[in-house]
């Protein structure tokens, strides 16, 4: 079976199911030897979003989602390259099985998208708001606010061209975004100020 590990908008639920059609259960995992930094630009969408760089003494949370490599996904991930993951390489929060029961093997595929090129976030492509949220909504449904911490703390550059776009637009730039409401909003700057990073976002340039 094949597995793609989620660091960005894919650990979002919603994300996944509504834009992409992947309804499985997500096991909650950590991978060694990776970071997270924002780093992938997307000029045809006009953002900038999360890369999975290698590091070795780098962490990265995120989720594994069972998932074959179609047309869509190959789409969503664009930017990126599908790397093969070992099975070693991971930390599981859930003696790595989903609700449904089923263990991940070593007879099965683990896949992480990895950053095929580093780009900085510009005024044409900054890091939206709405990534954001869509990134860190999907942390707090898979582990908590020490999942969100966890995102925050493992991710390089905030101090990028961060743009908050949840007043700006009427429709989020990021186009597979998170709906979330006023409470999460709040939950989510509350964690952001709490790391010292939300001081690095922008309300417009």
């Amino acid at each position: 079976m094949d597995y793609i590990f989620g660091y960005g908008s894919l650990v979002s639920r919603y994300s996944r199911q509504h834009y992409s059609k992947i309804l499985s259960n997500a096991t909650v995992a950590t991978v060694k030897g990776w970071c997270r930094s924002w780093c992938v630009s997307y000029p045809d969408e006009g953002a900038t979003y999360a890369g999975a760089l290698r590091d070795d003494a780098g962490l990265l949370n995120g989720v594994l989602i069972a998932s074959d490599i179609d047309e869509a996904i190959a789409d969503r991930e664009r930017g990126y390259q599908f790397t093969r993951l070992d099975i070693d390489d991971l930390m599981f929060d859930q003696q790595g099985r989903d609700s449904s029961g089923h263990g991940i093997s070593q007879r099965d595929r683990i896949w992480i998208c990895e950053t095929l090129q580093v780009d900085a976030a510009t005024p044409e492509n900054p890091l939206p708001q709405s990534y954001v949220d869509t990134c860190m909504s999907g942390c707090l449904e898979s582990k908590g606010v020490d999942g969100a911490i966890e995102f925050i703390q493992q991710t390089r550059g905030w101090e990028c061209v961060w743009l908050n776009d949840r007043h700006l637009h009427t429709t989020p730039r990021y186009p597979r975004y998170t709906p979330i409401s006023i409470d999460q909003a709040g939950l989510i700057d509350s964690l952001l100020k709490q790391q010292g990073v939300l001081k690095f976002r922008q309300s417009s340039f």
